[in-house]
């Protein structure tokens, strides 16, 4: 089994069937064609959270719980360039991720106590 793979995402007020029946539309014109609905006010996709908020969506750093706390620890043999960067390559995905003010603070937050967790010094985390 080959071929290309493709998400898309899509929020509409269609009610659920008139999407089921385009559903099976699609099965009928494509069979390689599968389409999966998922309800709600939010939907996670590879790391963001999309919220619905009427008129407009709200988004925020996702993190599936397995991968968390972790980042590269500070005393790994890494070279020195990439431990510098981690702090700052997280901070710059919270900002380009995170739609309002108030969930970027929280989000730089929860990146502090990581990398505390991963042993890096406060100073450090600070500066850089």
């Amino acid at each position: 089994m080959g071929g290309n793979i493709r998400t898309i995402t899509t929020s509409t007020k269609l009610p659920s069937e008139k999407i089921e029946l385009l559903s099976e539309l699609n099965k009928k014109n494509d069979p390689n064609i599968k389409i999966t609905r998922e309800g709600g006010k939010t939907v996670d996709y590879l790391d963001v959270t999309t919220t619905i908020e009427m008129p407009n969506f709200r988004t925020t750093v996702f993190r599936k719980f397995a991968a968390q706390p972790y980042v590269l620890p500070f005393h790994s043999s890494h070279p020195r360039h990439i431990i510098r960067n981690i702090p700052y390559t997280l901070t710059l995905r919270a900002a380009r991720i995170c739609s309002h003010p108030e969930d970027l603070r929280t989000e730089i937050d929860k990146i502090r106590v990581m990398l505390l967790l991963n042993k890096y010094p406060p100073k450090f985390i600070k500066r850089h």
